[in-house]
């Protein structure tokens, strides 16, 4: 957690079925199961598997993202994530970025107020 904000950071280059649904499985213990706002940094991502790729188009995995910045770093991993997210529509407000800082001031926005 970094004010708020749930930080995930991918450090694997390949990840199959089995890496993403731990993942997912995971930011739901960790939040137990309430919104969140979340930056998740998946620079290191190079490929991914189809089954990975459709675990992660499962309604679940976004469940309780209320808003999501991702990290990434080259022309080819932000328009192979556009062309995913065309596919398969996030629910929650998502940004793609190219370092967390900027990532980290958008997510804020989407805090909840205190009352």
């Amino acid at each position: 957690w970094h004010e708020g904000i749930l930080m995930c950071e991918w450090f694997i280059e390949h990840p199959d079925y089995e890496f993403v649904d731990f993942g997912i499985k995971k930011r739901l213990e960790i939040t137990g199961n309430k919104p969140c706002v979340m930056v998740t940094d998946i620079s290191s991502m190079k490929t991914s598997t189809r089954e990975a790729r459709q675990r992660l188009a499962q309604k679940d995995s976004a469940q309780g993202i209320i808003a999501a910045g991702v990290v990434l770093r080259s022309k080819v991993q932000t328009v192979i994530y556009r062309f995913f997210n065309a596919i398969y529509k996030q629910p929650a407000s998502t940004k793609i970025f190219t370092n967390k800082e900027d990532a980290i001031k958008w997510a804020k926005q989407y805090l909840p107020k205190e009352k």
